[in-house]
């Protein structure tokens, strides 16, 4: 299944976990498709049942999912950390003050560790604080989000 996740992101993940962070699988897809795939990846084991898509796609809204979340959890915005590759979850996470990476990847060659010119302006137009190509450097890229 890796393949078909983003160069190192099964790393990243388990670097994350390993750091005690909470991870929450968020997307504008339909929520079963989204827990199906989750499976098939072999990555919703990571989230602690946090695999959220839309029941009704007229009505969703990342920025209120992760509102909810942050209540819920009990977190907030300085200990919010989103990585997406779509504008809208950037936008929702710089709105409620979080730190925005955009995972800009080569979808034709993983792992590459080329950045997609094409996608680059909207995410940046997005607000993202960063861009990334993949997660080749999982500790390094944690250090650097954390502060460490």
């Amino acid at each position: 299944p890796d393949d078909y996740i983003v160069y190192g992101g099964r790393s990243f993940i388990e670097t994350l976990i390993e750091a005690k962070l909470k991870i929450i699988i968020l997307s504008g897809n339909p929520h079963d498709q989204v827990n199906e795939e989750a499976d098939l990846l072999d990555i919703s084991r990571y989230c602690e049942g946090h695999v959220y898509g839309h029941t009704h796609a007229e009505n969703f809204s990342k920025q209120s999912v992760m509102e909810k979340l942050m209540e819920e959890e009990g977190f907030s915005s300085e200990n919010l950390i989103a990585i997406g590759d779509g504008a809208a979850e950037i936008k929702a996470t710089k709105a409620l003050g979080g730190l925005a990476v955009a995972i800009c990847s080569d979808e034709e060659n993983n792992g590459s560790g080329v950045i997609d010119e094409n996608k680059l302006p909207i995410l940046l137009d997005g607000g993202a604080d960063c861009v990334i190509a993949d997660y080749r450097e999982p500790t390094a890229l944690l250090n650097l989000l954390t502060g460490k």
